[in-house]
């Protein structure tokens, strides 16, 4: 018999967006705590990009505003990747994940952590 433990059950690596770096790309926060309850027009956009993450308690370790982002950058991948329908459906399904999964620790390491001056934010 094994017990499992909250560590190799995983959880988040981040969660919000805490700054724009210099050419305006977001930066998202250091989080390392459970996946947060997604609500609203977050669950509409998780709907429609990663229906495989639904369930009837949706927790990610994504909220809204990157969901937003998120969004928006499937569509402009959508532009050069429309001739190959399965390859823009792997795309996502494997940004779902990275951005949004409850469990981002089992497969992903915050190697850099750094703390936003201006905000007193980690990014």
């Amino acid at each position: 018999m094994s017990l499992v433990t909250n560590a190799e059950e995983g959880h988040c690596i981040w969660y919000g967006q805490c700054h724009a770096d210099q050419i305006g790309r977001s930066q998202n926060c250091y989080y390392t705590g459970e996946a947060k309850p997604l609500n609203g027009s977050g669950l509409e956009i998780l709907a429609r990009n990663c229906p495989h993450m639904m369930s009837n308690d949706v927790r990610t370790c994504c909220d809204v505003n990157q969901l937003e982002t998120f969004d928006t950058n499937i569509k402009l991948a959508a532009n050069f990747l429309a001739r190959c329908p399965s390859c823009l459906d792997n795309l996502v399904k494997h940004l779902c994940e990275f951005t949004c999964s409850p469990k981002q620790s089992l497969f992903m390491n915050a190697t850099q952590i750094e703390v936003n001056e201006e905000t007193n934010n980690s990014e």
